[in-house]
C-alpha cells in the first residue's frame, strides 16, 4: 500500500507522465458515426477542438461481445478499458467478471472477480491514479491492478450501503460513495467518514466521477437513472454540498431502445491530454459503454476569484452591504466570450437563488480581468452563514469556475434597514453591469504575480514584478480567509521579486495569496499538496 503522505504527488507524476500510446486501427466494435457523434473516431488524433461537451465520440456494444445480460461499470485505467460484469441473474457470485477492452473497443481478457459473497460483484470504478477501485456490498472497497489482482482494502464505512457509484478525489486522498436515493458520502482510506448528506431530491445516483478539468474548482459528476432516458449527469459541488445546475441527459445510443445509468468515470488516458468521460449504459437490447467528449477546449483556464475588502464579512441584523474584488484569470490564449454572475446559498439550504449579480456577458482577455464590487444585504434574513458565490460559464445552467465569500448574518431585523439585495425581481438591473460604462472601473492591474511550483509541497516562490517602487504587502491566506502568513511587508524598488512561502505548517489544500503595491492588487490561489 502507498503511503499516504506520498500519494497525491505520485498520483499528479502518473498522470503527467502517462504517454499512452493509443491504437489507431479501425475499431470492429465500434459503430459507425451518426448524429452528433464526432466525425474523427481515431483516439490518436482526437476530435476537432471545436468539439462542444457532451459528444458521442465511441461506443462499444459489450454485452453482447462479452456474453453478459448485466453489465455495470466502466472505466480506462493501465491503457485498456475495465468492465465490470455481474452474476446477479444467474444467482452465482462466481459469474462476476471483470472484463478489458483494449482502447480500440477490441475484447482482450475475462476475469474472475473474488467471490464476495454477492451475486451484483463489482459496480462503479474509481482509479486513484496506481489502482483501480471497486465498489461492491463486502466489508470492503478494492483496489486492483492491471491484472485484477487485490492490492489494497479500504473498509467500507457503515454509511455506506452499498457503494454503487465511486469517485477519488486526488487533492485530499479521498473517496465518494452514492446509492440510489441515499446518502452522499466522503471518507478517507481508513473508512472515516468527513461528511455524508442527501445528494438531492428525486436523484437516483447509480455512477460517480471526479471532475478535474479545473483543479482550483474541482467538481462531481453524479450518473443518474432519471431524465428520458435515465442517462443524465448532473454536477455536483463537493464544497458547497449541492449541485450546480449543469446536467446533460445522455440520448438513446444507436441500437438501444432503452438504458439506464451505470457507472462511470473521467479520464486523460483514453485519448493523450485530453478529458473524456467513460460510462456505462445498461441498455435495451444489450450493455454499452460510450465515451463522452468532456474537454472545454481552453475553458480550464478561465478562474474566478472573490476576495472580501474586509474580513471576516458580518452583517447586521438591520441589513448592510460588503464589498469584494470579482477577478476572472485567464491563462489561456483566447477571449472568450462567457457570462459572469453572483447567487447566495441559504443557512441549511442545498440550493443557490438569484442571480445577485447579473448575469453580464464577457470578454475575457487572456491575464487577470477585475472589478471592484458591493451586494447589499436585507436585514429580514434570518441569523447565519450564507455562501454567496460567483460564476464564470453560461448562464444559468454552464459553470466552468466559481469561487464563494462566505457572509455571516448576525440576527434578523427588528427595526427599519436594508430591505433588498439590491437588484430587480429578474435579477438584471442595478449593479448587474460589469462593463466600464457601469460606473464602477476596471481595477487596473500591471503587477505581475505568479509562484512556483503550482503545486508545491511544502515551499514555493512567489514571483512578482513592481511597475514603480512602492509599498508591498504579500499575504497568504486559507480559504476561509484567514491569514496564514505574511511573506512581504515593506518597501520594494521598481522591478522583478521573489519571496519563499514555507508551508511546512500548514495543512494541504487550496490557498489565496494577495500581493497589494500601492495603487496596485493582484490575487491568484495555489494549492499545497503533501
Amino acid at each position: 500500500m502507498i503511503p499516504r503522505n506520498s500519494l497525491m504527488i505520485r498520483v499528479m507524476a502518473i498522470l503527467l507522465a502517462l504517454n499512452l500510446a493509443i491504437l489507431s486501427q479501425p475499431a470492429v466494435a465500434v459503430q459507425e458515426p451518426t448524429g452528433d457523434i464526432a466525425p474523427d473516431l481515431q483516439p490518436t488524433s482526437g476530435p476537432p477542438a471545436s468539439d462542444e461537451l457532451w459528444d458521442l465520440l465511441f461506443y462499444v456494444n459489450a454485452g453482447d461481445t462479452v456474453g453478459s445480460v448485466l453489465l455495470l461499470g466502466a472505466a480506462f485505467a493501465f491503457g485498456n478499458f475495465y468492465v465490470t460484469g455481474s452474476g446477479a441473474s444467474s444467482g452465482n457470485p462466481g459469474d462476476n467478471k471483470l472484463y478489458i477492452f483494449s482502447p480500440n473497443g477490441s475484447f482482450a481478457d475475462s476475469l474472475p472477480q473474488p467471490n464476495i459473497g454477492s451475486g451484483w460483484g463489482w459496480r462503479d470504478l474509481a482509479f486513484d491514479g496506481t489502482l483501480l477501485y471497486a465498489g461492491c456490498e463486502s466489508p470492503y472497497i478494492l483496489g486492483f491492478d492491471s491484472s485484477g489482482t487485490i492490492l489494497d482494502t479500504i473498509p467500507r464505512p457503515a454509511a455506506v450501503i452499498a457503494p454503487r457509484g465511486l469517485a477519488y478525489d486526488p487533492m485530499t486522498d479521498h473517496f465518494w460513495a452514492g446509492n440510489l436515493g441515499h446518502n452522499i458520502v466522503e471518507f478517507d482510506r481508513n473508512g472515516n467518514v468527513i461528511w455524508q448528506g442527501p445528494p438531492g431530491s428525486g436523484e437516483v445516483v447509480y455512477g460517480m466521477s471526479w471532475d478535474s478539468t479545473n483543479v482550483l474548482a474541482p467538481q462531481l459528476w453524479l450518473y443518474c437513472q432519471t431524465g428520458n432516458p435515465s442517462t443524465t449527469f448532473r454536477q455536483w459541488d463537493p464544497i458547497t454540498h449541492s449541485f450546480t445546475g449543469l446536467a446533460h441527459t445522455v440520448p438513446l445510443l444507436p441500437g438501444c431502445t432503452s438504458q439506464i445509468a451505470g457507472g462511470c468515470e473521467m479520464t486523460r488516458e483514453w485519448i493523450q491530454n485530453r478529458w473524456t468521460m467513460v460510462a456505462m449504459a445498461q441498455g435495451t437490447p444489450q450493455d454499452m459503454f460510450y465515451v463522452l467528449d468532456m474537454d472545454l477546449s481552453g475553458m480550464s483556464s478561465i478562474m474566478v476569484t472573490l476576495v472580501p475588502f474586509t474580513l471576516p464579512v458580518q452583517i447586521p441584523a438591520s441589513g448592510g452591504s460588503f464589498d469584494f474584488y470579482a477577478f476572472i484569470t485567464n491563462n489561456g490564449p483566447s477571449s472568450p466570450s462567457l457570462d459572469f454572475w453572483t447567487d447566495v446559498r441559504f443557512p441549511n439550504g442545498s440550493t443557490f437563488r438569484g442571480p445577485m449579480l447579473g448575469p453580464a456577458e464577457q470578454i475575457i482577455e487572456p491575464g487577470t480581468n477585475a472589478w471592484f464590487r458591493y451586494q447589499e444585504v436585507p436585514g429580514d434574513l434570518p441569523a447565519g452563514i450564507y455562501c454567496y458565490r460567483g460564476c464564470m460559464g453560461l448562464f444559468p445552467g454552464m459553470i466552468w469556475s466559481q469561487d464563494s465569500i462566505m457572509v455571516e448574518k448576525l440576527g434578523a431585523r427588528s427595526a427599519p434597514g436594508v430591505s433588498d439585495w439590491n437588484y430587480s425581481p429578474d435579477g438584471r438591473a442595478g449593479m448587474n453591469a460589469l462593463s466600464k460604462e457601469s460606473g464602477s472601473a476596471v481595477v487596473p492591474l500591471s503587477l505581475e504575480l505568479s509562484c512556483r511550483p503550482n503545486p508545491f509541497n511544502p515551499k514555493t516562490v512567489l514571483s512578482y514584478q513592481l511597475p514603480v517602487a512602492s509599498f508591498v504587502n504579500l499575504t497568504v491566506y486559507d480559504i476561509s480567509g484567514r491569514s496564514v502568513a505574511t511573506v512581504v511587508d515593506g518597501w520594494r524598488e521598481a522591478g522583478s521579486h521573489e519571496a519563499t512561502f514555507d508551508g511546512s505548517n500548514l495543512a494541504s489544500g487550496i490557498y489565496v495569496y494577495r500581493l497589494e503595491a500601492g495603487n496596485f492588487s493582484a490575487v491568484k490561489k495555489m494549492i499545497l499538496m503533501k
